[in-house]
């Protein structure tokens, strides 16, 4: 290739605008709310003995239903006691035979020839779920949130419940309508000539919540409810739908006659009756693969593999340090939560084509737990005591560590990264939460400018206050950068005799683990890979296994759960503890509720040892020459070709003979000598598990084995696509990610395998290499995402057309303020499968209700964002923690090719809990669909300072002005405030948004002024 031969180094020397560095920092906390039933004393720990017999041995009703706009025309169950099946049934809502007596004659016809027996709905009520709900059982579905609202005959809202202590905020209660001959007193109803009369009884049968994590909880008195997509993703970290699911356990799936569509026809039904039978083949076949679990969690109480591996660490004797220790410090606690950060996620080549080769850690949470020796120090251990490092012997670590970086190769070195210090960061390269300007957001409110981002980010980082951070951080500042922070002040813990709880298991039946002896998460990642000679065991124990180590070694340590909000309830405050970078008392609105296993040292270890795991293959890579194009969590794509050379590449530190900037790309056979360097690190057994720490992807090969040329083209984080090429010249995807556009819905009914996904990815590479494309005929249409009606918000403008749980459409505008009909619009309608009939749709506004004309007046061209717009958005958007490599501001026009990381210079430090999924009602019109599942953090405050800042506020603006922007504020109550006296929240919440008000106006007038 003409210029790569004659190359030379020449570096870019950046210059960095002020514009493009973040002030703002986000720190995680500790906190725990100041509530009335707070323990002062953890209970006593003991472990718990595993169930000797199957969780699936009583009775259970597996039950799909069927549905026409919304309504339950049919459906089928089949009911169990003790594995045996006692009786398979067709149902149909109660008022068929009245409302549709044609469609009933021909269901009752359907059910002679398939000799099964026709029941009303009334009757599978007062035979079965009545029943079940008063003595116990099992209600058993695939989506059980869906059929169980089709069953009831009304719904209305559950916010909170005294059964058991369940509390159901924001959920739904199920109710069924029937006729009753008695009072409620229980004594027959009598009219005044003596008939006997009845009365509607509205009798509630379930209810449902979903949380901020997903979870769906259920309460249906004694009874159990089962959702088998649930559990099997539980078992295997995988969503399927029921086909997948069967395949996964070993269940055959022939194509489903009829449809899902409700109406009633021969195969219809039958469709039906085989949902129903292949649900119940699933329930016993997972339950075959739960029972195999020796631990006490009924499968109704596993949302997610963490519940096992919680289950597991009982079972185990592994008493929770907030049990086993009460008096643990929640300062070091703090401490070490301002130094948790999530995966390492970045786009270092933005939207241009570089070869790669694709690698990924091995099992990359296990393996640095491992490596840290955090089951022995800090798992098992009975106590826990913080001891002092002097801070001028880990600097001096460090800067050994700089000295000579493959020192991290040797896994002696790493258990003694298991510190944490506070330092001052002088810009060494290391992680941080800054608020990252928009300019997807960018949008005016009051004058002011509110767009922004919290992202992780990792670059030079300085800061007006010293901050924390773990070992295996700061080992990857020394091993990045030219700078090492100074050292302020160190901790470890140090660990102190062994639980003396702890007992050994046979993990899924059938492997011994002595958690004792052994760290069970490295060990369970080793068994996965055991031969048993059958192919379904094998699949079923490798995923299990996996999934259970993931969550065990790390997500177990981190769990919090923010407080739902009663929307029923008046607004209130909760004053919660907060440990940080101090400790302090803050006001909020939704406290956290730690997990009794939440422990930050761990999760903070974790995550940082992940990322100097990165660092290090990084250093390697960069030592040789080369270039890494992206890094996500446990993997990275090394620039590579066959035989390495230089690969042309904006922003790049060579300088090509014909003026192009260029790359080094490594020869597949440096990358190799770099894996066997970094297999050093490798904590498995190499007779198990052969090879190096990092693994070559499968994606790097082709159809026969073979390695091939692997092309990397991203766009920003989480947004990319590998491909290569065939001998034609075309582009075959290997690899593409949805993080951004998978949220859109398919513009192809029933797209199973996400087609246009795919071609969406095909044709932004196409054009960014300058091939040609054909326009695919969806690029015109609407662009919609599903949402399903989970809360109460959501639920307010469909009461009369819905249901709980159905589905809306839910589109963007094709350009923000398009609509006025609120603050935030947002087009929505009940889920429809044709987009080409989008103008026949009924669309609202999900916010505030009112209809919308979804074209523009006397045409057909919708105001709503569409595919195209979609795709284009895929090609122009880019990372917003890196700048281009000159480093002025990111823009659509400057941020192409190598980047280098966003400085962040730190004047404002906030301290932040758990992000919290927000309600899509609460999202302004211009956000895009990846964001209907924005997420929001809980913000800690010091109220002290607060309530200082803002008398000093009401002073300088004037008591009298506050007051007239304060309105229901009065006089007086201000005027006491601002000489030091107390006053009640809702006031004080006024008070604040009276001088965002009069803050506002005062910047507004300063921009007149200024023009």
């Amino acid at each position: 290739m003409p210029g790569l031969d004659d190359a030379r180094y020449d570096p870019i020397e950046p210059n960095i605008a002020s514009s493009a560095i973040c002030s703002e920092i986000f720190v995680r906390a500790y906190a725990e709310p100041q509530l009335p039933n707070r323990r002062g004393v953890a209970p006593e720990f003991s472990p718990r003995h595993p169930r000797a017999d199957s969780w699936f041995t009583g009775e259970f009703l597996v039950i799909d239903t069927e549905t026409v706009r919304h309504q339950l025309t049919f459906g089928a169950y089949e009911r169990y006691n003790h594995g045996k099946l006692i009786e398979p049934a067709i149902f149909c809502r109660d008022d068929l035979p009245t409302t549709d007596p044609d469609g009933f004659a021909t269901l009752q016809a359907i059910c002679r020839r398939r000799d099964v027996r026709l029941y009303l709905l009334a009757n599978v009520f007062s035979s079965h779920i009545w029943r079940l709900r008063r003595r116990g059982g099992t209600f058993c579905f695939f989506n059980a949130s869906y059929d169980l609202s089709r069953l009831a005959s009304s719904w209305r809202p559950a916010t909170a419940g005294k059964r058991r202590g369940t509390r159901f905020v924001n959920g739904f209660e199920f109710l069924r309508h029937f006729e009753s001959a008695k009072d409620e007193r229980g004594r027959p109803i009598v009219d005044d000539k003596g008939n006997l009369g009845t009365r509607t009884v509205e009798a509630p049968f379930v209810r449902i919540r979903r949380d901020d994590r997903h979870h769906v909880r259920y309460d249906m008195a004694a009874a159990h409810v089962l959702d088998l997509a649930t559990l099997t993703h539980a078992l295997t970290d995988q969503t399927y739908s029921l086909p997948l699911a069967c395949e996964a356990f070993g269940i055959g799936f022939d194509e489903r006659p009829g449809r899902h569509d409700g109406t009633i026809s021969e195969d219809n039904v039958a469709g039906c009756v085989y949902d129903v039978a292949k649900t119940s083949e699933l329930l016993f076949a997972a339950g075959r693969e739960y029972d195999r679990h020796p631990i006490d969690l009924a499968p109704w109480r596993a949302p997610s593999a963490a519940s096992l591996a919680k289950a597991y660490l009982r079972a185990f004797g592994v008493a929770p340090r907030s049990m086993v220790q009460p008096d643990f410090s929640k300062e070091h606690q703090g401490y070490a939560a301002t130094a948790y950060f999530g995966g390492r996620v970045e786009d270092r080549v933005v939207r241009e084509a570089v070869p790669c080769t694709y690698i990924d850690a091995v099992s990359m949470y296990p393996s640095v737990f491992t490596l840290l020796n955090l089951w022995s120090d800090q798992v098992i251990p009975a106590r826990l005591e913080p001891e002092p490092l002097d801070p001028l012997e880990v600097q001096t670590f460090l800067e050994n560590l700089q000295a000579n970086p493959r020192c991290l190769l040797d896994r002696a070195l790493w258990p003694h990264l298991a510190f944490f210090a506070l330092v001052e960061p002088n810009g060494a390269h290391l992680p941080s939460r800054p608020k990252i300007p928009s300019p997807y957001l960018a949008r005016i409110e009051n004058g002011i400018s509110s767009a922004s981002h919290r992202l992780v980010s990792i670059g030079p980082l300085d800061s007006d206050v010293p901050l924390w951070f773990g070992g295996p951080d700061l080992a990857a500042a020394a091993i990045s950068g030219p700078v090492i922070p100074r050292i302020v002040q160190a901790w470890r813990l140090r660990a102190e005799g062994v639980q003396t709880t702890l007992q050994p298991v046979n993990f899924r039946g059938e492997d011994l683990i002595d958690p004792g002896s052994c760290n069970p998460f490295q060990r369970l990642i080793e068994l996965r890979k055991r031969d048993s000679g059958n192919k379904l065991d094998n699949d079923l124990r490798s995923t299990g296994y996996k999934t259970i180590a993931n969550s065990g070694a790390y997500g177990c340590f981190v769990e919090t759960t923010p407080e739902d909000i009663n929307p029923d309830a008046p607004p209130a405050t909760t004053r919660a503890e907060v440990w940080g970078l101090k400790p302090f008392t803050a006001v909020v609105e939704r406290p956290e509720r730690h997990s009794p296993l939440c422990s930050f040292p761990i999760a903070s270890l974790v995550t940082a040892g992940a990322r100097l795991l990165l660092a290090t293959a990084e250093h390697l890579v960069r030592d040789a020459g080369g270039e890494v194009a992206y890094c996500d969590t446990d993997s990275l794509m090394v620039i590579t070709r066959p035989e390495g050379g230089f690969v042309p590449c904006v922003g790049g530190p060579y300088r090509l003979g014909d003026g192009r900037r260029a790359v080094v790309a490594l020869s597949w056979a440096q990358l190799d000598r770099i894996l066997g360097d970094l297999a050093a690190l490798k904590v498995y057994d190499p007779h198990i598990i052969s090879g190096s720490s990092f693994k070559i992807e499968d994606e790097n090969l082709d159809a026969k084995g073979n390695r091939r040329e692997l092309w990397f083209y991203g766009t920003r984080e989480k947004s990319y696509a590998l491909y290569a090429v065939n001998s034609n010249g075309e582009i075959v995807l290997a690899k593409q990610s949805a993080h951004t556009i998978g949220q859109y819905r398919s513009p192809y009914p029933r797209d199973g395998e996400r087609q246009w996904i795919a071609e969406a990815w095909i044709r932004t590479i196409c054009e960014a290499v300058m091939q040609p494309v054909e326009t695919p005929p969806w690029f015109e249409l609407p662009a919609t995402s599903q949402v399903t009606l989970t809360t109460l918000n959501l639920m307010k403008h469909y009461v009369q057309t819905s249901r709980p749980f159905d589905f809306l459409a839910v589109a963007q505008l094709a350009y923000p303020g398009m609509l006025r009909c609120c603050d935030a619009p947002r087009p929505s309608c009940l889920l429809f499968e044709n987009l080409a009939a989008w103008l026949d749709q009924a669309w609202q506004c999900l916010g505030c209700g009112a209809a919308i004309q979804p074209h523009l007046a006397d045409t057909e061209l919708p105001i709503f964002k569409t595919y195209r717009r979609v795709v284009a958005n895929l090609a122009h958007s880019f990372e917003l923690k890196r700048l281009p490599a000159t480093g002025e501001e990111s823009t659509m026009g400057t941020m192409h090719g190598l980047t280098i990381p966003r400085p962040v210079r730190a004047t404002s430090v906030e301290h932040i809990g758990k992000e919290v999924i927000v309600d899509p009602t609460d999202t302004s019109e211009d956000l895009t669909a990846e964001e209907l599942n924005a997420t929001e953090p809980v913000v800690y405050r010091d109220e002290v300072e607060r309530i200082d800042v803002l008398r000093a506020s009401v002073r300088r603006e004037g008591i009298n002005q506050v007051a007239r922007a304060a309105k229901r504020v009065c006089l007086r109550t201000i005027q006491r405030f601002a000489s030091g006296g107390n006053v009640h929240s809702p006031n004080l919440a006024a008070i604040e948004a009276a001088l965002a008000i009069l803050g506002a106006a005062a910047a507004r007038r300063t921009d007149r002024d200024a023009m």
